[in-house]
């Protein structure tokens, strides 16, 4: 979101590890090429995405071109070295698949990941995501928690049957000090990581 931009650019300025932040103005794509439209509510700063078509009250949307890069790309060199766990947070309005479609070199190479995507399966039928696959690729990383925007955090062994956040936990030490509850798969049960 270009209005977002230069807000970010000064808090990484004001960070004290501002030296390690890259600040990108690309949409975080499957593809490493082109350009896809964004589209960016004028009155919430919270709400842009590529399958969204009006805004929240109905209002009109702006429609902006923004080249689109792989995280795999933009990462480059830097995630062979990866020697800890990956933490990864994606809210993308619907494109979560397709980001995470970029960074299967990331994923790959990652010893152990932890992430908490945004799942709405509304918005990712939107962009042609079939949410029942998507969460089968989540649980392939580890085991998945539903983290309800007003409640509790429960064990996911299904499909959230309702839109929230889910987080992957990679195992069970991570999922106690966080204070979950449940068995995470073993590494074997990881291997399964298919599309995406």
């Amino acid at each position: 979101n270009p209005r977002v931009a230069p807000l970010l650019r000064r808090a990484i300025a004001e960070h004290p590890d501002h030296e390690r932040m890259e600040l990108h103005d690309v949409l975080a794509g499957e593809t490493d090429e082109g350009s896809e439209h964004l589209r960016v509510d004028p009155g919430w700063s919270g709400t842009a995405g590529t399958g969204l078509d009006k805004t929240a009250d109905g209002g009109q949307l702006i429609d902006l071109t923004v080249p689109v890069r792989t995280l795999d790309a933009l990462v480059g060199e830097a995630a062979s070295h990866q020697t800890g766990p990956v933490l990864i947070k994606i809210d993308t309005e619907g494109s979560e698949a397709q980001v995470l479609g970029g960074m299967t070199a990331i994923l790959a190479g990652a010893p152990s990941v932890v992430a908490l995507i945004e799942f709405v399966p509304s918005h990712l039928e939107r962009r042609g995501t079939d949410p029942a696959e998507l969460f089968a690729f989540l649980q392939g990383l580890g085991r998945c928690w539903s983290v309800d925007w007003h409640g509790p955090t429960a064990p996911l062994d299904e499909m959230p049957p309702k839109s929230g956040d889910v987080l992957i936990v990679p195992d069970d030490a991570l999922a106690k000090a966080l204070g979950l509850a449940g068995p995470c798969p073993t590494t074997r049960d990881r291997a399964r990581r298919g599309r995406y």
